[in-house]
C-alpha cells in the first residue's frame, strides 16, 4: 500500500519485541487473567463508522429534497420574424420568360405596353376576379373573428357568459329534438289509427259491394266493371298486409321502428280506398241511369252509405299522410335553427384546429386570386405582349413575355418539403464561395417549375432567381451560391423561443412563470411561422410582459 522504493513509516522507535518477548507477554497475560480488549474496540469502530455514514445519507437526503428547480425564463416581447428557406444553387447566364395565368378566364387589365420597363411584383395583367378578391377578404374576416373569439376566453366573465350560451344552445336543442319526436310519434299513431278504422270499413264495405253484385248485377254489363274495381282493392288491401302486418294485430304500440312500415303501407291503403270509392261512385252513377238497376230501395241506400263512408276513410288516410309529411318538414327545420345556434355558441369557443382552419382557407383563397394575376418576377423589359383586354383566355396562353435585365440569374433546385413555401416574388440574400461570407447579394424568386426534377432520388423544383441592383462584373456562370429565401416576414409579432412550446395531444403549451413558490400555468396558444432564428409566432394565448419557461433543470 505504500508504493514501490517506499518504507511504512515507523510507530516505535523503542527496542523490538523478538518472537519470544511475544509469546512470554502472552503468556503473562493469561497468568494474570487478562482480557484482550482488541475485538471490543473493533466492534465500537464498526458501530461509528456506520453512524457516521447514515449521518451523512440522511443530511445529503435532506438537502437534495429541498432543493427546487430552477428555471429559465424570457420575457414576452414583440418583435420581427422572418422566416427561410436555405438552399444552394449555381449562377447561370439569364434569359427572358414567358408569363401566363394559372387559370382560365377573361382578360380585365393590362397595365403595361411593349417596351416598358416594370420592377420586380409589379401586376402585369390581371382576369376578372371580383370573386376572387370577395373570397379572400371573407376569409381574412373569418380568420380575425375566431382569432378574436379565442382571445376573448381569457377574459374569465366572457368565457362564464358564453358557456352559458353554449349550454342553452345545447339544451334548446334537446329540446327541440324531443319535441319534434314526440309530436311525429303523436301523427304516427293518428295514422295508425285512421289505418285500422279504414281497413274495417273496406271490409264492409267489401262486403255490401259483393252483395249488391251478386244480387242486382251478375250476369249483366255492370258486373265485369265491379269485378275490376273489387280486383283492385283486394290487391291494394293485400298489400297492406304484406307490409305491415302488424295492422290486424291487436295492442300494437307503435314506435320510430315501424314508421317505415307505416310509410309503405298508407300509400297502398290511400288507393284500396280510391279503388272502393270508385266502384261505389260507379254504382251510384248507373243508378241515376238506369232507376231499375238495383230494384231494391235498401239496398240503392246501402249503396250511398258505403260511398259517402269510404270518402270519409279516404280522406283520413289523405290527411293521415299530409300530416306525417308537414311534421316531418317541421322538425327538420326546427332542428336546423336549433344546430345553427348551436353552432354559433360553438363557434364562440374556437380551437387551435379552427384557427389553422381559416389560415388555410386564407391561404387558399389567396393562392386562387394569384392565379388570376400575371405578377413581374424580376425586373425586365416587356418583350411581348399576345393578348387584349376583354380577350377570354386559358392558363396555356402566353400573356407577355419579360426579358430581364439582369446579365446573369442563379438556379437552384428545392425540395418538396420546403417548396410549399416558397413563392414567386418572395425576396432572398445569398453569398458567393467564390466571394466569401461577407459579401452579399440581393435577389429575388423569379419563376417556380411545375413539373418535379428528381435530384440524387429526392423530389425537386427548379428554381430561377434575379440578382436585384448592379452585380459585380466578374461573376461567372456555374459559381456556387448560398440562398436564402425570405419566404414570410411579420413584424411586431407576440414571438418567443421554439424550446419553450411544448406538442401534446395535437395541441400547443407553455408554460407561464409567476414567481418563486408559486407553481407555473400551462396554457394553450396558437402558433403561427417559425423564424429562421429558433423563434415561433405565437397567435394567441399570451400577452405581451409575461414571462415564459423555456428550460427546467430539476
Amino acid at each position: 500500500m505504500y508504493g514501490r522504493g517506499r518504507e511504512a513509516p515507523t510507530l516505535w522507535s523503542g527496542p523490538r519485541l523478538t518472537d519470544a518477548g511475544v509469546e512470554g507477554l502472552s503468556s503473562l497475560n493469561k497468568e494474570l487473567d487478562i482480557t484482550p480488549i482488541k475485538k471490543w474496540y473493533k466492534k465500537k469502530k464498526w458501530w461509528a463508522v456506520s453512524g457516521a455514514t447514515v449521518l451523512v445519507i440522511v443530511v445529503t437526503f435532506l438537502l437534495i429534497g429541498d432543493e427546487k428547480p430552477v428555471y429559465e425564463t424570457i420575457l414576452v416581447k414583440r418583435d420581427v420574424l422572418l422566416q427561410e428557406v436555405s438552399v444552394t444553387g449555381k449562377i447561370r447566364p439569364a434569359q427572358s420568360v414567358d408569363l401566363q395565368f394559372e387559370t382560365a378566364g377573361r382578360i380585365a387589365a393590362i397595365n403595361y405596353k411593349v417596351g416598358d420597363k416594370v420592377n420586380s411584383g409589379a401586376v402585369v395583367a390581371s382576369l376578372e376576379n371580383q370573386d376572387l378578391q370577395a373570397a379572400v377578404t371573407s376569409a381574412k374576416a373569418d380568420l380575425d373573428e375566431t382569432i378574436r373569439h379565442f382571445n376573448s376566453l381569457s377574459d374569465p366573465s366572457v368565457s362564464s357568459s358564453l358557456r352559458v350560451e353554449l349550454t342553452n344552445a345545447e339544451s334548446n336543442l334537446d329540446q327541440v329534438r324531443k319535441k319534434a319526436e314526440g309530436d311525429l310519434l303523436s301523427k304516427y299513431s293518428g295514422a295508425f289509427s285512421d289505418m285500422r278504422e279504414a281497413m274495417t270499413q273496406i271490409d264492409t264495405s267489401s262486403a255490401v259491394l259483393e252483395y249488391i253484385r251478386k244480387t242486382h248485377l251478375e250476369g249483366k254489363d255492370w258486373d265485369i266493371r265491379v269485378k275490376q274495381y273489387q280486383s283492385e282493392v283486394d290487391y291494394r288491401v293485400g298489400e297492406v298486409r304484406s307490409v305491415f302486418p302488424q295492422i290486424d294485430q291487436s295492442g300494437v304500440t307503435i314506435s320510430p321502428a315501424l314508421y317505415g312500415q307505416i310509410d309503405l303501407a298508407l300509400p297502398a291503403l290511400l288507393n284500396g280506398c280510391q279503388s272502393l270509392r270508385s266502384a261505389f261512385t260507379y254504382l251510384q252513377e248507373q243508378m241515376q241511369s238506369n232507376p231499375y238497376m238495383i230494384s231494391s230501395s235498401t239496398d240503392r241506400a246501402s249503396v250511398n252509405t258505403e260511398a259517402t263512408s269510404i270518402s270519409s276513410d279516404l280522406s283520413a288516410i289523405y290527411t293521415a299522410i299530409q300530416e306525417i309529411i308537414d311534421q316531418r318538414i317541421l322538425n327538420n327545420k326546427n332542428i336546423a335553427d336549433a344546430d345553427a345556434k348551436l353552432a354559433t355558441a360553438k363557434a364562440a369557443f374556437p380551437t387551435n384546429e379552427d384557427i389553422l382552419q381559416k389560415e388555410a382557407a386564407l391561404l387558399s383563397a389567396q393562392s386562387q386570386l394569384r392565379k388570376s394575376l400575371v405578377i413581374a418576377p424580376f425586373a425586365g423589359t416587356i418583350g411581348k405582349i399576345d393578348v387584349e383586354r376583354g380577350q377570354t383566355v386559358t392558363s396555356s396562353v402566353v400573356i407577355v413575355s419579360l426579358v430581364s435585365t439582369a446579365r446573369y440569374q442563379i438556379e437552384a433546385n428545392i425540395t418538396e418539403i420546403d417548396i410549399g413555401k416558397v413563392r414567386s416574388g418572395d425576396s432572398a440574400v445569398l453569398t458567393l464561395d467564390a466571394y466569401g461570407t461577407q459579401t452579399v447579394f440581393n435577389a429575388r424568386v423569379s419563376t417556380i417549375d411545375t413539373a418535379a426534377t428528381i435530384v440524387d432520388g429526392v423530389t425537386t423544383y427548379k428554381t430561377i432567381f434575379n440578382f436585384e441592383g448592379d452585380i459585380d462584373p466578374n461573376i461567372r456562370p456555374n459559381m456556387t451560391a448560398n440562398i436564402d429565401i425570405e419566404t414570410a416576414k411579420k413584424e411586431d409579432v407576440i414571438a418567443i423561443p421554439q424550446r419553450a412550446v411544448i406538442s401534446r395531444n395535437g395541441s400547443k403549451i407553455v408554460r407561464i412563470y409567476h414567481g418563486v413558490g408559486t407553481a407555473p400555468e400551462e396554457r394553450f396558444v396558437q402558433v403561427g411561422i417559425s423564424g429562421k432564428d429558433g423563434y415561433v409566432e405565437i397567435l394567441s394565448g399570451l400577452s405581451e410582459g409575461e414571462r415564459v419557461i423555456t428550460f427546467i433543470n430539476e
